[in-house]
């Protein structure tokens, strides 16, 4: 939030948060064990960053053990999903989310998403100065060798 922020040239005054969590309606089989009913199975965190008293950016984070059929409150989940909401003009929403296979199943891709900024600046970062860097520092990020 802080990077968006000096991008954007504004200092946050304030980060809040706020966790909401789902229970399971049913036990929940689970290689580590069943999620008991009544237990939590989901879980919702939103992260705000005020600037000049108002929210500027928010961030949504939820974790699920089961399908929104199985919680309470039922959430709409959906498929696992970066969502990027721009409330500007024009507004602008990015949903990047995983496709189906022709069988019906779908890897979760969140992880690989999750690493792919970071190994991806690794050369960058090697050829940079000593210190920390950030995607402002970088520019954007090439994926060299991506095709082999």
């Amino acid at each position: 939030m802080h990077m968006i922020a000096d991008g954007l040239g504004v200092r946050i005054d304030e980060v809040t948060s706020d966790l909401t969590a789902a229970t399971a309606t049913e036990d929940i089989p689970h290689e580590l064990g069943a999620i008991r009913a009544g237990t939590v199975a989901a879980q919702h965190h939103e992260w705000t960053a005020w600037v000049d008293g108002g929210p500027l950016i928010v961030f949504h984070a939820l974790y699920t053990a089961a399908g929104s059929d199985k919680l309470e409150p039922s959430w709409d989940l959906g498929k696992t999903r970066y969502r990027i909401v721009i409330e500007g003009d024009p507004p602008t929403e990015l949903t990047l989310q995983g496709v189906e296979r022709p069988d019906g199943t779908m890897a979760h891709p969140g992880y690989d998403w999750t690493a792919m900024g970071a190994i991806n600046a690794i050369p960058d970062v090697c050829d940079g100065p000593p210190g920390w860097l950030d995607h402002l520092d970088l520019g954007l990020v090439q994926p060299r060798g991506l095709v082999r």
